[in-house]
């Protein structure tokens, strides 16, 4: 079963970076160990439906349903806005400065996924409303987000 939700078209995204994080068990430890934190995402369809997935990088290094164990960061937004970041449409930090992006919880931590990210990009496919986008766009919203997390920091400082 896969974690895709239908109702969120763009929550395909969690399953490509699941399989990235689970086919290699050295890549998987070493994810862990760079990140060492838990990152939930709340989604809100155009129903005005909610739906949570977090990436496990402190114990497990999987990727799961809901917000997971006391997630380090919490990142919310529209599935529509979540979908144009992972097609590259978006730009994650007009989103954070619009406040369509909210962040929550610790924004250093949040540095620490660019490294695992990169191994993700080389594996990470997934579909889309019958589209397969590759990898580099598959965990673009990803890297977008790291660089609205160094503005975040930037501004904190």
């Amino acid at each position: 079963m896969g974690l895709a939700n239908d109702k969120f078209p763009s929550s395909a995204a969690f399953d490509a970076i699941n399989e990235a994080l689970t086919a290699s068990d050295a890549d998987r430890k070493d994810a862990i160990k760079q990140g060492n934190a838990v990152f939930a995402f709340n989604l809100k369809n155009s129903a005005g439906e909610t739906d949570s997935w977090h990436i496990d990088l402190k114990n497990k290094g999987a990727v799961g349903k809901g917000l997971g164990e006391k997630p380090t960061v919490t990142l919310s937004l529209s599935d529509s806005d979540f979908g144009n970041l992972v097609q590259g449409k978006a730009n994650a930090q007009k989103l954070f400065m619009s406040g369509k992006l909210k962040i929550k919880g610790d924004v250093m931590k949040a540095t620490k996924m660019e490294p695992i990210l990169k191994k993700a990009q080389s594996k990470a496919k997934f579909a889309s409303a019958g589209t397969t986008y590759g990898a580099s766009l598959g965990c673009a919203w990803l890297g977008a987000v790291i660089i609205v997390m160094r503005a975040c920091i930037r501004l904190l400082v």
